[in-house]
């Protein structure tokens, strides 16, 4: 069986399918998030990573937009991308003042 065939097959999800060429990277590095069963059903994608509730909304575009992407709610994608900014603002303070914060010392 060539590649492109196998591609097209669906991939059964307990009574969903989802053909394995609308699976992205996404998909192969955290599989138990179920990402196009969660977008195919609105629903989050499964905890860790999400909630796994339904989902009621999004805020602006960009959100759903981001939704059809990583399979996250609102809440989920709020959550992340703040844990993303306080990340980066640690990242640059250590930029900034090296590993030790303004003083320079442990």
């Amino acid at each position: 069986m060539s590649d492109d065939k196998k591609k097209d097959e669906p991939l059964m999800e307990g009574r969903f399918s989802v053909n394995l060429s609308e699976l992205r990277p996404v998909d192969q590095v955290f599989p138990d998030a179920h990402r196009p069963v969660a977008i195919a059903t609105g629903t989050c994608i499964s905890p860790p990573l999400g909630c796994g509730q339904k989902v009621a909304g999004f805020t602006d575009e960009t959100s759903a937009r981001e939704y059809k992407i990583t399979g996250m709610c609102q809440g989920c994608q709020d959550k992340f991308y703040a844990e993303v900014s306080e990340a980066e603002e640690m990242s640059d303070a250590e930029d900034e003042f090296g590993p030790f914060g303004p003083g320079g010392e442990a």
